[in-house]
């Protein structure tokens, strides 16, 4: 059919996944490359098979499984993958953020703080298109063979920007309207400086049509004017410039546009949180249910993260302008929170503030959209001083009656669509425990550490040595049951302690100063009065990182 996605001949199509959440996304966009990790491997090209970078990792990992797709992604991004390859940029299983071509052979770049197994890449798309099925969480996939994605994916590109980037049209349209000595640019004018731009993104792996930079065309100018006084770029040597010079006047005249919400949906959700299926359909439950509910649990299982993405699911997108965040502490007051009179910027005398809540559901009462409102550590607050009056307006059932504010006097109530997430820690015995009047209104959902659940173990297999933390969970777990039989289910360490991005470079290291100043000193909180247990606990997980 005229105008779909055709195959090309001869080269091979690519899925490539730039970190967990797709964390180096922008370094690789803007710099015009992609690479991959295993630092410890050294320079793939002295690998003579796959076979000898599976070997290399086992020892190096002291793996007790064969890696075989660490060792293929990590053999196919070296030998298999060349110039003109198409390579398409994922963040998890049902996200596709970019695309791009190949443009240069592997390269192992010493100079690069990060990965240094690295290819340049032009990009020829950027943008998020939501998947409806999702796809292997691997490094590097060769999607060659996958014809029918293949197809349905790009012909998708296509009706969202067809035939052209949006500003290689906009870009067209806008040089018919110039002139050149009091005449208007012919149409062969036209195509060749957009042809130029073209062939200069290919030339020098720079994004020209897709999310530009003004300061970036810029450089290119510079280099491309002098790399042709030099004679080393003899292309385009008439029109290079000129094209480059009124794309750049066409980007500052081009109004600004505006994007709309990122979507999310329940698979974003379970992708990216630690959460299992069933969890996560109960927390929406109560939710929906209660209208408040607090997220209770130790240090390091994901609380706050967990409430904006709950708040989220709920809207079906990312739209932080219906979120919003403040945290309690001991001298937090209701003339904070609620309203309350504050000192006027000029020091003279004092004027009636509304503070965030008010003010939030001002907000959301003009709309019919759910609204969020994130309370971290709701518990070092003390509820009733917050809250006040409102305590009983925050019910589910009592949404949309008015009371009278204590300061304003004005009709106030709590919008039907305003939804109250708190987080609670429950290993902190400095912090009282909630006013009773004010824990009924609230539905409590514990959460504990998340080491068996699939998203978890799918994540840590993108570190350097994923073997030595396979070893160290269970001895973490077996730790977590000691404190729980001790002290509750509420003291367990948490599994963020084991996704922190030094992980994945230097496994070993990272866990040597993750369990020495971090889960050391929580021990010693928890043991005070028994050092000898800290000592004996903290020897066994130490053992683990000496073996």
């Amino acid at each position: 059919m005229e105008g779909e996605f055709q195959l090309e001949k001869g080269i091979k199509y690519w899925m490539f996944q730039p970190g967990r959440g797709a964390e180096y996304w922008d370094e690789f966009y803007e710099k015009g490359y992609i690479a991959i990790g295993w630092g410890y491997l050294g320079d793939l090209s002295k690998f003579q098979s796959k076979d000898e970078i599976k070997d290399a990792m086992i020892k190096h990992e002291k793996l007790n499984s064969v890696p075989l797709n660490k060792s293929l992604a990590a053999w196919e991004f070296y030998k298999v993958m060349k110039p003109g390859d198409i390579v398409y940029i994922k963040n998890g299983a049902r996200k596709i953020i970019g695309k791009g071509r190949i443009t240069g052979d592997y390269v192992y770049d010493e100079k690069l703080e990060g990965y240094k197994n690295t290819r340049k890449v032009a990009w020829l798309e950027i943008g998020e298109w939501k998947l409806d099925d999702p796809i292997a969480l691997k490094t590097l996939t060769d999607f060659t063979d996958y014809t029918d994605w293949l197809f349905k994916f790009e012909n998708i590109i296509k009706k969202r920007n067809p035939g052209l980037p949006i500003l290689q049209k906009e870009f067209k349209e806008w040089l018919k309207t110039r002139e050149v000595d009091g005449e208007p640019l012919d149409e062969t004018d036209i195509d060749s400086r957009v042809n130029v731009l073209l062939k200069l993104e290919s030339d020098f792996s720079i994004s020209i049509f897709n999310d530009p930079e003004i300061e970036q065309l810029k450089t290119l100018k510079g280099k491309v004017d002098s790399q042709q006084k030099e004679g080393v770029y003899t292309d385009h040597i008439s029109t290079a410039n000129i094209s480059i010079e009124s794309f750049i006047k066409f980007l500052e005249t081009r109004p600004e546009t505006v994007t709309g919400a990122t979507s999310y949906v329940k698979a974003d959700f379970l992708e990216e949180v630690f959460m299992d299926e069933a969890d996560f359909n109960r927390l929406q439950s109560l939710l929906k249910r209660k209208k408040n509910i607090i997220l209770r649990g130790a240090p390091g299982v994901g609380k706050t993260y967990i409430a904006d993405r709950l708040a989220y699911t709920f809207m079906g997108e990312e739209d932080a302008s219906r979120l919003r965040f403040v945290q309690f502490h001991q001298s937090y007051s209701y003339e904070e929170f609620i309203e309350g009179f504050r000192p006027n910027e000029n020091g003279e005398g004092f004027s009636l503030s509304e503070g965030p809540f008010i003010d939030f559901c001002d907000k959301a009462s003009q709309d019919d959209r759910p609204y969020f409102f994130v309370i971290d550590e709701i518990n070092r607050g003390n509820m009733s001083r917050i809250f006040g009056e409102l305590m009983m307006l925050i019910e589910a059932d009592k949404r949309g009656q008015k009371i009278s504010l204590l300061y304003s006097k004005r009709k106030f109530s709590v919008p039907e669509n305003v939804f109250i997430i708190g987080t609670m820690n429950t290993a902190d015995r400095s912090l009282a425990m909630l006013d009773y009047a004010l824990r009924r209104r609230f539905a409590f959902f514990d959460l504990e550490p998340a080491f068996d659940t699939q998203t978890f173990q799918s994540f840590i297999e993108s570190y350097q040595n994923p073997s030595l933390i396979n070893r160290f969970i269970p001895q973490v777990k077996q730790l977590n049951g000691k404190i729980k039989d001790t002290f509750g289910p509420g003291f367990q360490i948490g599994h963020s302690y084991f996704i922190d991005p030094s992980l994945k470079e230097d496994t070993r290291d990272a866990l040597y100063e993750i369990l020495e100043y971090e889960i050391k000193p929580q021990l010693e909180e928890y043991w005070f009065d028994d050092l000898d247990i800290v000592e004996a606990e903290y020897d066994k997980l130490k053992d683990v990182l000496d073996e």
